[in-house]
């Protein structure tokens, strides 16, 4: 059996690493490998592997987390309610477990949060806090509506959100009144945000999602409760390994192979 990662770039990708260790902590003979696919070659990437009978299932990141949709047969409600979806398993069937990653993220709850950015990720992390409990949530982002932002899944799922710009005094304001910030944003572009999010930070919780570069500026400013990106990796990659296996794996085993 053989699973992979999708995605373009995919070389950053760490999910080789939590699938391997916990296939062998299973004692399964699977072999899990990424896979470069430009978006022109997501169709006939997905035809030929959803064929093969020996595919256990597909990791999906970007970009191709809303673009796989339409090559689905069947979606799972969270990929329906986010309109993402990360995982593929045979016979076209989609899932969303990035929304069980982030959740895992905050035992503690909160009363507030801030998403910066409204894409992919954005969205999951919306559906998230929404299971949170959370009630105010702004969503900071250069576009907010369009197709599948997180202000349409907002509408959609009946959420009440603020949405405002990333201009540095939006962003001040909605830090200032959450107790929970999540950025979403590529590597390096909240970097210009690290200082305004960091000064008012004590007590609060942060989520930074992007992990590829290592800790950011944002992280460093940041004197709250940080959560580093590679916490969601985990635990959403668990939850993808039961998927494609029916078994369940300890976090530690992953924990302990991405360290």
């Amino acid at each position: 059996m053989w699973a992979a990662v999708i995605g373009d770039p995919i070389a950053h990708s760490l999910s080789p690493v939590l699938h391997g260790a916990a296939y062998r902590q299973l004692g399964l003979d699977w072999h899990y490998r990424k896979c470069l696919v430009p978006p022109p070659q997501l169709g006939g990437f997905l035809q030929t592997a959803l064929r093969d009978a020996d595919l256990a299932g597909l990791s999906v990141t970007m970009p191709h987390k809303q673009t796989v949709i339409p090559y689905l047969q069947y979606l799972d409600p969270v990929a329906q309610e986010t309109g993402v979806v990360n995982t593929v398993l045979p016979a076209g069937r989609g899932y969303n477990t990035d929304v069980a990653g982030i959740v895992g993220c905050f035992p503690e709850g909160g009363t507030a949060a801030v998403i910066l950015g409204s894409g992919a990720t954005a969205s999951s992390a919306l559906i998230a806090l929404s299971q949170l409990g959370i009630k105010k949530i702004s969503v900071c982002a250069r576009t907010l509506t369009g197709r599948n932002k997180a202000g349409d899944v907002a509408k959609r799922n009946g959420i009440k959100i603020t949405g405002t710009d990333l201009s540095t005094e939006s962003v001040r304001t909605q830090v200032s009144e959450s107790d929970i910030i999540i950025s979403t944003l590529p590597v390096g572009v909240a970097d210009y945000l690290a200082k305004i999010v960091g000064a008012d930070s004590t007590g609060k919780q942060l989520l930074d999602v992007a992990y590829a570069a290592g800790q950011s500026d944002l992280v460093k400013a940041f004197r709250g409760r940080v959560i580093p990106g590679t916490e969601m990796l985990l635990r959403q990659a668990r939850e993808q390994v039961r998927l494609m296996t029916g078994r369940r794996i300890a976090l530690t085993i992953m924990r302990q192979a991405l360290q």
